[in-house]
């Protein structure tokens, strides 16, 4: 009859909100998700990036130089470094996402943030 119907499982994040919440450690932090721009995978933060930015977090990158590569809107894992004491680049292979990046970045980490790329 044409109809689609669309699982959802409660158990999936909500990728598709435009902004989200996480809980590290050091605090929270607000993250803008871009689901609605170029709809790839790094227009939302995913479980995997949480879970790294949970032990990125857990140790200490005082005076370390970090380089996340496929960072894509959250950088969780370059704020979580940020916040404790690395200097950090981020980058993703899309423009749009790396302007969302670039905010999330510079709004939850603090620290000696050396912009996207």
């Amino acid at each position: 009859d044409g109809q689609l119907a669309i699982y959802m499982p409660r158990s999936l994040p909500p990728l598709h909100e435009p902004r989200r919440r996480f809980e590290l450690a050091t605090g929270s932090v607000d993250i803008d998700q871009a689901w609605q721009g170029s709809g790839g995978v790094g227009s939302s933060v995913w479980p995997a990036s949480w879970h790294l930015a949970r032990y990125v977090e857990s140790q200490d990158w005082q005076s370390q130089r970090i380089v996340e590569i496929g960072s894509g809107v959250g950088g969780l894992a370059s704020i979580a470094a940020l916040r404790r004491g690395a200097t950090v680049a981020a980058s993703d292979g899309d423009d749009a996402i790396v302007a969302v990046l670039d905010r999330n970045v510079r709004r939850g980490g603090g620290g000696d943030f050396r912009g996207t790329f």
